[in-house]
């Protein structure tokens, strides 16, 4: 439940309880920055028991890295839109996707050039479910795992040890890891 707390806000899952979704109940939680015509843009994905979840927020802006945990949106305004700038007000949800599990199969990670792609087969029909930076490379292709496993009806893997993103003196990330 931690994870969850601070993976999503408390607007969004106020939101998502408005659409009779518990995230409490959800195994894992995954959070994607780059929407489907390319703004920097919040999709938030949740994996339960029986289903999957996108909610994509409703806000949209520029990303900055706060030096631990999520990034932060700052308002800019994509024209001929109805999302809103960040900080304006909490935010929202401007669409949400339900993915029943039975309906999923082949979950994987398209590697692209700023990022990475999490697909999966909908009904036998190749699905783009969102679009996410490098920086969020790990926690998808952690979901993407867990998603598998569900499919497949296995345990999922252990999770790994929780590695150190941040200098704790001066609070500057740390280089990528191979």
């Amino acid at each position: 439940m931690d994870d969850i707390q601070r993976s999503i806000p408390r607007s969004v899952r106020q939101a998502l309880a408005k659409r009779d979704i518990d995230v409490t109940q959800a195994r894992a939680v995954a959070v994607a920055d780059i929407s489907e015509d390319n703004a920097l843009q919040r999709t938030y994905v949740l994996l339960f028991a029986d289903r999957l979840v996108t909610a994509q927020s409703d806000q949209t802006g520029v990303m900055t890295f706060t030096g631990r945990g999520m990034s932060a949106l700052h308002g800019l305004r994509r024209p001929k839109s109805a999302v809103r700038p960040a900080g304006t007000q909490p935010e929202g949800l401007d669409a949400v996707s339900i993915f029943d599990l039975s309906r999923l199969s082949r979950p994987r990670i398209l590697n692209q050039v700023i990022g990475g792609v999490l697909m999966a087969a909908v009904d036998d029909e190749d699905t783009r479910l969102c679009r996410f930076s490098g920086a969020h490379m790990r926690d998808m292709q952690r979901l993407c795992t867990l998603l598998d496993c569900a499919l497949k009806h296995e345990d999922p893997p252990p999770a790994p040890p929780e590695e150190q993103v941040v200098c704790p003196q001066c609070g500057q990330p740390y280089p990528e890891r191979e």
